[in-house]
């Protein structure tokens, strides 16, 4: 999961560092260091701003997977389709690609950790929503947080978000986490969190168990969503016209791609016969920069 391993890889650069004082701003958290960006900065300085849009690639999967049987990223039980997670779940902070160490707002706008330095609280950005057209809510940070510390999801969850005590809705877009101890990795950690729309599995009025979530497409906030799908071959994601973030400083210039592929090989020399064929698509840069 390409949230995970960000936020894995920024504990190990924090082992190397002796420990110092944490920033933040409104619209930022630094773990220690100075804030780069300011506030109502225009766009990441890596980023081509007026990068063109359209088009199509098809990858191989950056993971050894030789099938993928389900939708949902986030249980134990089979397995997900490549690049799902950094492709269609948002987060309420995102990590740069020139800063190790800081997170900028993405579903937050603002963030804000208490003085002790045992909790964090996130504002959401009021033109957040979800594919559905939902407006993405405290409610669904909540349940989403809920639900990947619950026995239903991958147990190595409920290891990552461990210091974390307890999540409390303060208002319709306002929610705070609280911590076990004082650790200024803490509101990165809970600033990696994927956040999902609580109606994500509802059938009929019922909730199904998380566990239970298969093909059920997810309901999330993210530039792409689901297109067409050869299940053990392919799948493609498709670029949301309406994305909601589309404008935003912290993904200008990224996402470019109309249709994104990525292709299933059930061994090596396969891959190898695909690659040597002729390609009929060339990389735009910024298709995933910045993404966890």
């Amino acid at each position: 999961m390409r949230w995970l391993s960000f936020l894995w890889r920024i504990g190990m650069l924090c082992g190397l560092a002796l420990a110092g004082p944490s920033a933040w701003a409104a619209h930022a958290y630094a773990q220690f260091g100075d804030i780069k960006y300011p506030p109502g900065f225009a766009h990441f300085a890596y980023v081509n701003p007026d990068a063109p849009k359209g088009g199509e690639i098809s990858l191989v999967s950056p993971t050894r997977i030789s099938n993928f049987d389900k939708y949902n990223p986030f249980t134990l039980k089979g397995t997900a389709p490549p690049n799902i997670t950094g492709l269609m779940f948002e987060t309420l902070l995102t990590g740069t690609m020139d800063e190790p160490t800081t997170a900028y707002g993405l579903l937050a706008e603002d963030v804000s950790v208490a003085a002790d330095g045992l909790s964090v609280t996130f504002r959401l950005n009021p033109k957040a929503r979800f594919h559905n057209g939902d407006p993405v809510l405290a409610e669904d940070v909540r349940h989403s947080f809920e639900t990947l510390i619950s026995p239903q999801a991958a147990p190595q969850f409920r290891t990552y978000f461990s210091e974390v005590k307890g999540v409390r809705v303060l208002g319709e877009r306002v929610v705070r986490f609280d911590f076990h101890r004082a650790n200024a990795e803490l509101p990165l950690i809970v600033g990696s969190l994927p956040v999902f729309s609580r109606q994500w599995g509802v059938v009929n009025g019922q909730r199904k168990p998380f566990d239970q979530i298969v093909l059920d497409e997810p309901i999330t906030s993210g530039p792409y969503r689901i297109g067409r799908v050869n299940f053990g071959r392919d799948i493609t994601y498709v670029r949301d016209p309406n994305w909601w973030a589309q404008d935003l400083n912290v993904r200008r210039g990224m996402f470019n791609f109309d249709r994104i592929t990525f292709k299933i090989y059930k061994d090596n020399t396969a891959q190898l016969e695909a690659f040597n064929r002729p390609l009929k698509n060339s990389p735009v840069a910024g298709l995933g920069t910045g993404t966890m």
